[in-house]
C-alpha cells in the first residue's frame, strides 16, 4: 500500500503559498510538504527545496502571472500523486459518481488516515483546478475527465489493480511489460505459463534483446505443457533476435526476496505475482527506485538457476514457497 499521510488538510492557495516561501528561501516544515513531495513540487531534501517542477510553477504563477501555465504544472505535479492516479484510474467512466466514491478508493488502497475530510475536499478541489476532474462540492458530484490509459505519455508510477477491472489489470500489466527496454528480467516465485502469452504479445526486437523469467519449480503450476509453450516461444522469439530462458531456483535460494519485480535497462517496477494481477486481487504496480540493487540480486540468482525443463529441475511444493 502506499504511504497515508501525503494529502493536505490545506487548499492549494495555501499549498501554493507555502511553494513560494520555500522558493525564496524560507526553511520551514511547512504542513503541506508531504503533499508537495508526493506531486514531485518539492524535493526530499531537508530542509525543503523546490523541484525543477516547482520552480517552473512558482515562475508561470508568481513572476508571469500566466495562470494557464500554473495550471498546466500543477496537472503534471497532481499527476504524480499516486492518491490521484488511484481516483483518476478506478473512477474514469462510472457514472454518478460521488464523492463517497472517491473516498472508498483512498480508504480502500490504504491512502487514508485522517479525522476529518479536508484532506479528501483540497484534493478534489485541486484535481479539479487543474482539469483533471469536474468536482461540485455542492452535489458531492466527481466526473473525472482524463483518461489515464489515452492522455499520459507512458505508465503512471502507480497502477492499482481492482476486481472490478478484470480486463484493465490485466492491459496495464501489458503496457508495464512493453515500457521495458534492452530486456526483461521478470522475478515472480509463482510465475504461471500465462505470463507467456503477455511477452509474446510486447516482445519487440527494436526494443528487447532479452527475457529472462526466474521463478520457482511448482508442478502445480508448471506441467510438461507449460514446458512446450515455453520452448515453442523461445524458438519463435529467437528467430526475431530476442533470447528467451525460463529459470527456475530451489526456494532455499531466493528465500532472501519477497517481493515480484519486472526489471530493465530504463525501469523497474514491485508488482504482484501475475495470478493475482489476473484474479482482480486489490494490489498495486509501482515503479521502484531500486532497479540497480535489484539487477545485482538477479544476475546472483541466476547463478543457482537451470532452465526449465520436465525432467531436471528442482521439485519445491508450494508449502515449502515464501
Amino acid at each position: 500500500m502506499t504511504a497515508n499521510n501525503s494529502l493536505s488538510a490545506s487548499s492549494w492557495s495555501v499549498c501554493e503559498t507555502q511553494l513560494k516561501h520555500i522558493v525564496e528561501g524560507d526553511t520551514a516544515e511547512f504542513e503541506s510538504l508531504p503533499f508537495l513531495r508526493a506531486c514531485g513540487i518539492v524535493g526530499a531534501e531537508v530542509p525543503p527545496i523546490a523541484s525543477p517542477l516547482g520552480q517552473r510553477y512558482y515562475e508561470a504563477r508568481f513572476i508571469r502571472n500566466d495562470d494557464v501555465a500554473a495550471q498546466a504544472v500543477l496537472r503534471d505535479g497532481l499527476l504524480q500523486h499516486p492518491a490521484v492516479q488511484a481516483i483518476l484510474q478506478l473512477l474514469h467512466g462510472v457514472h454518478n459518481a460521488k464523492r463517497d466514491n472517491a473516498l472508498s478508493v483512498l480508504k480502500s488502497r490504504g491512502m487514508w488516515s485522517y479525522t476529518d475530510e479536508r484532506p479528501l475536499t483540497n484534493l478534489l478541489l485541486s484535481m479539479n483546478n487543474a482539469g483533471l476532474v469536474s468536482y461540485s462540492k455542492k452535489h458531492g458530484s466527481v466526473r473525472v475527465l482524463y483518461n489515464p490509459t489515452e492522455q499520459q505519455e507512458g505508465v503512471p508510477s502507480n497502477i492499482f489493480i481492482d476486481p472490478k477491472r478484470p480486463y484493465g489489470n490485466k492491459a496495464w500489466m501489458k503496457r508495464v511489460l512493453a515500457e521495458c527496454e534492452g530486456h526483461i528480467h521478470w522475478i515472480d516465485k509463482h510465475f504461471i505459463p500465462t505470463g507467456l502469452e503477455y511477452i509474446w504479445e510486447v516482445a519487440d526486437a527494436n526494443k528487447l534483446q532479452e527475457v529472462t523469467i526466474l521463478s520457482l519449480y511448482l508442478p502445480d503450476l508448471i506441467g510438461k505443457g507449460a514446458v512446450k509453450q515455453y520452448r515453442d516461444l523461445q524458438t519463435e522469439l529467437a528467430a526475431k533476435g530476442i533470447q528467451l530462458r525460463w529459470m527456475v531456483i530451489d526456494s532455499k535460494l531466493i528465500r532472501d526476496n519477497h517481493d515480484r519485480w519486472i526489471l530493465s535497462k530504463n525501469e523497474a517496477w514491485n508488482l504482484p505475482d501475475l495470478n493475482t494481477v489476473i484474479s482482480g486481487n486489490r494490489s498495486e504496480i509501482t515503479k521502484s527506485i531500486n532497479g540497480a540493487e535489484m539487477e545485482k540480486a538477479f544476475i546472483s540468482y541466476l547463478t543457482n538457476a537451470k532452465e526449465i525443463t520436465t525432467a531436471s529441475v528442482p521439485v519445491v511444493t508450494l508449502a515449502a514457497t515464501g
